[in-house]
C-alpha cells in the first residue's frame, strides 16, 4: 500500500466548483412533446406511440389526463379568466368573481363587477363600514369619504370629522379647541415650555435649579423667600444681614436634614465625611467667618450703589432654603 505523506507548510487543495447538471439532451435523455416526460432518445418513438394512444394534454393549461377519465371529462376553464379547475367549481366560481352586485350605501352607484370587488369596497371606503370613533369610541358607520384636505391627511371619515369639530377648554391655556385639533395644541404648549426651558436663567443658589426671579440676590421666588420682608430698605443693608445670619447658622448649626450634602452646611458636611465624630466636623466661628466672606464681598456693590447688576453665576451661594432662618 502507498502511503502519502502531506506537511503543513504545502498549500491545500482547492475545491472544485459544482459543474451544473446535465440536461436531457446531455444524458441521452428527450421530452416527450405530449405528456413532457424525460425519455431516453432510443425509445422515445416507442413512447410517443403509446403516450399519443393513452394520454391527453390541455391546450389551455398543459395539464395531462388520460383519455377517457373522470379527471379529464370534468376539467374545466373559465371563459372570463384563466382560473381552471374541476367543473363543480364553476358555479361557485362565476358567483363570486363574475356576478355583478350593488352595494346598499349607495343605490345609485353602479354595480361592482364581482363579489370580491365589493368585499374590498366594504372593507375600505363603504359608508356602512363600522369603525370605532377615535373621539367618541363608539362603533359608528365611517359615513361618506371626506374630500377635504386636511380630513384626508388626518385619516379622519366623516364620523370623526363630525364628531372631531366639537370644541373643549384646554386646561392650560382656556381656549377652546377642537377634538380632533387637541393633541397639536398640547404640542405647542410643549413646545413653548420647552423654549422657556432653554431661555431660562437659573436661581443663583447653585443647590437650586428654577428660574431666577425678579430680586437683588438673584434667587428664585422659592430660595429669596425666607429672605422677604416688609420694611423699607432701599439701599438692600437690611437684606445683606438678614443673608449673613442665614449663612452664619447654616454653617455653624446646619439645617438638620439627614439626605443634605450641600458643602457650605454644617449637616451637608457632616453627611458626607466617612467620620463618625460629629463634633470634629463642625466649623468653628471664625472658619464660618472665611467661608462667608467672598459671598458676602460679590452682594456688596449692591448695597453700596456703586453698581446695579453683578455676575450671579460667579457667587459660589449655595442655601438650604427649606430650613434656612433669615
Amino acid at each position: 500500500a502507498r502511503i502519502s505523506v502531506v506537511f503543513g507548510d504545502e498549500p491545500e487543495e482547492e475545491s472544485k466548483p459544482e459543474l451544473p447538471a446535465p440536461s436531457a439532451s446531455e444524458a441521452g435523455m428527450q421530452l416527450c412533446v405530449n405528456c413532457g416526460s424525460s425519455i431516453p432518445t432510443p425509445r422515445l418513438d416507442m413512447h410517443r406511440i403509446v403516450c399519443g394512444r393513452h394520454n391527453t394534454k390541455c391546450t389551455r393549461c398543459a395539464r395531462v389526463f388520460k383519455i377517457g377519465s373522470d379527471e379529464a371529462a370534468r376539467h374545466w376553464h373559465c371563459e372570463l379568466c384563466d382560473i381552471a379547475g374541476d367543473v363543480d367549481d364553476s358555479a361557485k366560481h362565476m358567483h363570486f368573481y363574475h356576478t355583478p352586485v350593488k352595494c346598499t350605501c349607495n343605490p345609485d352607484r353602479a354595480a361592482f363587477a364581482s363579489i370580491v370587488e365589493l368585499a374590498e369596497h366594504r372593507r375600505t371606503v363603504c359608508a356602512e363600514r363600522l369603525i370605532e370613533c377615535r373621539f367618541c369610541h363608539n362603533i359608528e358607520p365611517q359615513g361618506p369619504a371626506s374630500e377635504n384636505a386636511m380630513d384626508i391627511m388626518d385619516g379622519l371619515c366623516a364620523h370623526e370629522v363630525y364628531c372631531g369639530s366639537r370644541t373643549i377648554e384646554c386646561s392650560k391655556c382656556k381656549a377652546n379647541v377642537r377634538i380632533r385639533q387637541v393633541q397639536v395644541h398640547m404640542k405647542m404648549h410643549q413646545m413653548r415650555e420647552q423654549e422657556a426651558r432653554d431661555n431660562m436663567v437659573p436661581c443663583a443658589n447653585k443647590e437650586c435649579n428654577r428660574e431666577r426671579a425678579s430680586n437683588p440676590l438673584g434667587l428664585c421666588a422659592t430660595c429669596f423667600g425666607p429672605f422677604y420682608t416688609g420694611q423699607h430698605d432701599p439701599d438692600n443693608q437690611k437684606l445683606l444681614k438678614r443673608l449673613t445670619r442665614a449663612l452664619h447658622a447654616q454653617l455653624t448649626r446646619g439645617c438638620g436634614n439627614q439626605l443634605c450634602r450641600n458643602p457650605l452646611c454644617a449637616s451637608g458636611v457632616r453627611n458626607s465625611a466617612p467620620s463618625t465624630d460629629s463634633d470634629a466636623m463642625t466649623l468653628s466661628e471664625t472658619a464660618a467667618a472665611t467661608k462667608m466672606i467672598p459671598i458676602l464681598k460679590a452682594y456688596t456693590p449692591l448695597c453700596t450703589g456703586r453698581q446695579s447688576t453683578i455676575d450671579y453665576a460667579s457667587i459660589e451661594l449655595r442655601l438650604c432654603t427649606q430650613s434656612s432662618q433669615a
